[in-house]
């Protein structure tokens, strides 16, 4: 427009205007619109609230102006409505995708847009056991309850963990290996660092305050783990002996007379559980989904087959058994819990083998469970395999044993293809 005449004024003195248009004053109806959900967090775990408090739409009138309303007040001002509304709180139904609904009257009708946020279980990212090993060697377990690490926001902090004191100003992040299971016994995604002295478990899928993951950390405390001699004349004590009749040995589940399960715990596996020993999928008839404290008779034995002193408590689908009368000087009170799960009944047989690695100079071992009837396998698991130096690759090669469920004997090759395929 430059150079251009203009009555009262000799040219333009620009190319360019910008022109202002101000739709605040177009009250007419709204005739489309389209929702901004950029600043909406996505993520979910049940128990959390939606927060629509950052919602934005982007509307055009049936004057062809463009409005946009920010912020979940103005917008429900302008008549637009939520399903589910803000600050719903999500429940397990809502587990997997939910929809996000936002609607509008549009010439008499309801418009709907919608956005997806992603809902999930809490305990499938959370930790309920962490294993430090160097090499095959267990040197830490903690378990870890749910509550505990949720009121934590995520970041659970264990200070003083004792480790034996050869490792004291000679540890790296690669001197350990680490595993953490979460409440279903399944393995979670982890990053391992070191920072100073301090070993940091990072828990990437974790989604805890502020949306960042989680994480646990240890400070060691660096003791000396060598057996103290003690006179061979000198007598256990009595302290001693109560210890030793109510440190489990075998956990029995009955239905009335009918023994359900049976499961057995080593002194060291107790022990090092700080006296909190947790047992994974422990596996009981569908029937007993709605069971109650009263539902189940638990016997704990010792190692000598006496019966141990308990009470039982329930949480979901974890049954707590409380032994009484343990009381350690170094783990406090004794506890053992079985998280349970429920198949089907099937009448099950279980079956042994093993194979030598001659090559490394060990025996692959593993357990199959299959459907006595169908003789379909259930379950391949490996059959407390000491590998040795090829443990790398014997971990490995356990993640065939998934594709064998289903099959049967006559479509499965022998123990010895185990044997083969870890020598290749």
């Amino acid at each position: 427009m430059k150079n251009i005449s203009h009555e009262g004024y000799n040219f333009w003195g620009f190319e360019t205007y910008a022109v202002v248009l101000d739709s605040s004053k177009d009250s007419s109806d709204i005739a489309s619109f389209e929702i901004i959900s950029d600043n909406v967090k996505k993520n979910f775990y049940v128990g959390d609230v939606l927060n629509l408090d950052e919602i934005a739409i982007k509307a055009v009138t049936k004057n062809g102006n463009n409005k946009t309303f920010t912020t979940f007040e103005v917008v429900r001002e302008n008549k637009f409505s939520f399903s589910p509304d803000n600050k719903y709180i999500f429940t397990t139904a809502d587990i997997g995708t939910k929809k996000i609904s936002v609607s509008c009257e549009i010439d008499g009708k309801t418009v709907t847009e919608n956005f997806d946020v992603n809902v999930s279980d809490p305990h499938n990212d959370a930790p309920a056991k962490v294993e430090i090993y160097d090499k095959d060697k267990l040197v830490v377990t903690k378990n870890i309850g749910f509550e505990e690490f949720t009121n934590n926001s995520g970041y659970m902090r264990f200070y003083n963990t004792e480790i034996p004191k050869k490792y004291e100003g000679k540890w790296d992040k690669d001197t350990f290996t680490v595993k953490v299971y979460n409440a279903s016994g399944n393995l979670l995604n982890i990053n391992v660092k070191k920072r100073k002295a301090l070993f940091n478990i990072e828990l990437p899928d974790y989604m805890a305050l502020h949306g960042s993951g989680g994480y646990i950390m240890f400070s060691f405390k660096y003791v000396d783990n060598e057996p103290k001699t003690e006179p061979k004349t000198e007598p256990k004590t009595e302290a001693a002996d109560i210890l030793s009749e109510n440190t489990p040995s075998a956990v029995e589940l009955y239905d009335g007379s009918e023994l359900l399960k049976k499961e057995t715990i080593t002194k060291e596996q107790f022990e090092n559980s700080n006296a909190h020993y947790m047992i994974y999928n422990v596996m009981i008839p569908k029937k007993y989904e709605n069971w109650t404290k009263s539902t189940f008779t638990v016997k704990v034995l010792n190692s000598k087959g006496g019966e141990i002193e308990n009470t039982i408590t329930k949480s979901d689908n974890t049954l707590g058994i409380n032994l009484t009368k343990y009381k350690s000087p170094r783990y406090g009170k004794g506890y053992v819990v079985l998280r349970l799960k429920y198949k089907d009944e099937i009448v099950t047989k279980t079956v042994t083998a093993s194979a030598p690695v001659d090559l490394y100079d060990y025996d692959a071992r593993v357990k199959v469970v299959y459907n006595a009837k169908t003789g379909q396998i259930i379950i391949v698991e490996d059959d407390e395999t000491y590998s040795g130096s090829n443990q790398p690759f014997w971990r490995k090669a356990q993640k065939i044993f998934e594709k064998l469920v289903g099959r049967t004997k006559a479509n499965v090759d022998g123990v010895d293809a185990i044997s083969h395929a870890t020598l290749s």
